[in-house]
């Protein structure tokens, strides 16, 4: 069965959804409560959703050769390494 994850934002307010196709020209969805992202506990939700739709979105991908090259998929080990100060241009 093939699943289709997404979300979509009017304003503040954030939606998740997820369309399956459940047969030949055939298919259900699925959309969750509303998300606020003027509300801090809302906001954390939305990072939570984000972040699995990613990971899911990885697993999927994983094996595929333009996939590995992709920046995105740096290990977090590596990105920590990086510099944090601002660098700015002496005069």
């Amino acid at each position: 069965m093939q699943s289709f994850r997404g979300a979509y934002i009017i304003g503040a307010i954030w939606n998740f959804g997820i369309l399956k196709k459940i047969g030949e020209n055939s298919y259900k969805y699925y959309v969750s409560l509303n998300f606020d992202s003027t509300k801090i506990e809302d906001l954390k939700g939305i990072y939570k959703n984000l972040m699995f739709i990613k990971e899911d979105v990885i697993r999927s991908l994983v094996g595929k050769s333009e996939v590995m090259a992709s920046a995105s998929l740096i290990p977090a080990e590596a990105k920590a390494s990086v510099p944090k100060k601002r660098i700015t241009n002496a005069k």
